[in-house]
C-alpha cells in the first residue's frame, strides 16, 4: 500500500512537471508571438510615418524615422527600400540605385518593388528596360499611376514616338484629374501630329480650366488663336499672358504679330521694340520689326532688320520670302532673283526633311531615319534638336561614324574639346558615312 501510495505521488509529480512545463510553453509561445505582433505593429507604425512625412514633404522627419529603423533592424528590407523612395524624393539617383538594390539582396519584391525600379531606370535613361515595367505599373494599378504615366510618357517624347506618347498623356488626364501637364503635353503632341487647329486650342483651353494660372497654357492658346485668325481672342490672352510675364520676348512678339494682323502699327511697334530690346539677334522679332517698317513704306529700315534676320537664321523660308519682297520693292531685281532660288533651294530641303520625318513617325526607332534627321538638322541651325536626335542614335549604338563626326565639329565649335575629341576617336572621316543621302 505504501509503494502505491508513492508511486501514486511520484506520477502525480510527472504530471504536474508536464503540465507546468506546458505552462511555461505556452507562455513563452505568447510573449514570443506578442513580441512578433509589436514588432510587425511597430514597422507598420514605421511604415505609416514614413509615407506620409514623405507624402508631405517632411523629409527631414521620413529621414529621422528611417534612421531608428535602421538603427533597430539595419537588415530590414522594407526600411531600405523607403530610404530609396526618400532617396527618389530628394532627386538623388545615387541612393535611390544603392538603397533599391540593397532592398533587393535582402529579399524585397513585387509590385511596389518593380514600378520604383522602372521609375529609376526611366529617369536614368535606360528606356528599354523601363518601358515595360512602367506598362505594367499603369495597367495593374486600380486607380491609375500618375507618376508612373508621367514617365512613360517622357519616355516616349524623348524618343519622338508621338502616336504612344498620345495614349499615354490621355491615361494620365484620366487618372489626374486636375493636373494640366498631360493636357499641355497633349497640345504639343497634337501640334506635331499636325492636328486640327480646333483641337489644340480646346486642349490648351482644358489646361487652363485645371489651372487658369499657367503661363505656357495662356501663351500656347494665344498663339494658336493668333495662326487661325482669331485675333481678338488672342489679344486677351496675350494681354493675360503679359500680365505675369511682362518681359518674355516670346510673349511680346506674339502680341506685336496679332496687333500687326489687327492694323495697330503703333502698338505693335512698342511691342516688337520691348521684344528686340531683349532678344536682339532673334530671327523672327527681326523679320516682325522689319514687317513695321514695310507697312510703314520704309524699305530701307526693313531690309536692314531682315538682313540681319536671314544672318541668325539663313533656313527660315518665310523670313527669304519677305527679304525678296522687300528687295523687289526697292527695284533689287537681281537680288531678288537671288533670293527666290535659295528660296527654292530651301524649299527642296524641306521637302526630303518632311519625307523622313513622316517615315520616322510611322518608325521612330529607326537608327537610318534618327541619323538622318540629325544631320538635316544640325545642317539648318537647329542644334538642339539635331543634339537630342544624335544622342537617340547613339544611346543605340555608341559607335555610329557618322553621328559621331556630327557631335564632334558641333562640339569643336562650342569650344568643348574634350567632348570633341571623344566623338572623334568614333567618328569617321568627314567625307565618309555620311548620313544624309
Amino acid at each position: 500500500m505504501k509503494l502505491s501510495i508513492l508511486a501514486t505521488f511520484r506520477q502525480g509529480s510527472r504530471s504536474r512537471g508536464w503540465l507546468t512545463g506546458g505552462l511555461i510553453l505556452a507562455a513563452l509561445t505568447l510573449t514570443l508571438a506578442g513580441l512578433w505582433l509589436k514588432r510587425d505593429h511597430d514597422r507598420a507604425l514605421r511604415r505609416r510615418r514614413v509615407i506620409d512625412a514623405i507624402a508631405n514633404q517632411r523629409l527631414d522627419l521620413a529621414r529621422l524615422e528611417l534612421d531608428r529603423w535602421l538603427g533597430a533592424e539595419p537588415g530590414s528590407p522594407e526600411a531600405h527600400f523607403l530610404t530609396a523612395r526618400l532617396a527618389w524624393s530628394r532627386n538623388d539617383l545615387a541612393t535611390v540605385d544603392r538603397e533599391l538594390n540593397q532592398a533587393r539582396a535582402l529579399g524585397y519584391s513585387g509590385p511596389e518593388f518593380d514600378r520604383a525600379w522602372g521609375l529609376f531606370l526611366a529617369r536614368g535613361g535606360r528606356k528599354r528596360e523601363a518601358e515595360s515595367i512602367l506598362k505594367q505599373a499603369i495597367t495593374t494599378t486600380p486607380d491609375g499611376d500618375p507618376e508612373a504615366a508621367e514617365a512613360l510618357a517622357r519616355l516616349y517624347l524623348g524618343e519622338f514616338r508621338l502616336e504612344e506618347a498620345a495614349q499615354v498623356l490621355d491615361e494620365w488626364a484620366r487618372i489626374a484629374p486636375t493636373d494640366p501637364r498631360p493636357l499641355l503635353s497633349r497640345a504639343e503632341v497634337d501640334l506635331r501630329l499636325s492636328a486640327r487647329p480646333e483641337v489644340v486650342i480646346d486642349r490648351y483651353k482644358a489646361a487652363l480650366d485645371r489651372d487658369p494660372g499657367l503661363p505656357s497654357a495662356r501663351l500656347g492658346l494665344a498663339e494658336q488663336l493668333r495662326l487661325n485668325q482669331r485675333f481678338q481672342e488672342a489679344t486677351v490672352h496675350y494681354e493675360r499672358y503679359l500680365e505675369s510675364r511682362p518681359d518674355d520676348p516670346t510673349g511680346l512678339l506674339g502680341a506685336g504679330q496679332n496687333a500687326l494682323e489687327l492694323g495697330d502699327l503703333d502698338q505693335a511697334g512698342r511691342l516688337i521694340d520691348r521684344a528686340l530690346a531683349r532678344a536682339a539677334r532673334d530671327p523672327e522679332v527681326l523679320a516682325a520689326r522689319a514687317t513695321v517698317e514695310t507697312r510703314r513704306g520704309q524699305f530701307e529700315r526693313a531690309i536692314s532688320y531682315l538682313d540681319l534676320a536671314v544672318a541668325a537664321d539663313p533656313f527660315d523660308i518665310g523670313i527669304r520670302y519677305q527679304r525678296m519682297i522687300v528687295l523687289t520693292g526697292l527695284g533689287r531685281r537681281r537680288e531678288a532673283d537671288d533670293e527666290r532660288k535659295v528660296m527654292e533651294k530651301i524649299k527642296e530641303d524641306q521637302a526630303w526633311f518632311g519625307r523622313v520625318s513622316l517615315e520616322l513617325r510611322h518608325n521612330p526607332t529607326d537608327l537610318g531615319l534618327r541619323a538622318q534627321a540629325a544631320q538635316w538638322l544640325m545642317e539648318h541651325g537647329h542644334e538642339q534638336e539635331a543634339v537630342e536626335w544624335a544622342n537617340l542614335v547613339l544611346h543605340e549604338q555608341p559607335d555610329h561614324p557618322g553621328i559621331n563626326r556630327i557631335m564632334a565639329d558641333y562640339y569643336r565649335r562650342k569650344g568643348r574639346i574634350g567632348l570633341a575629341n571623344l566623338h572623334e576617336t568614333h567618328a569617321a572621316p568627314a567625307t565618309h558615312d555620311q548620313p544624309k543621302p
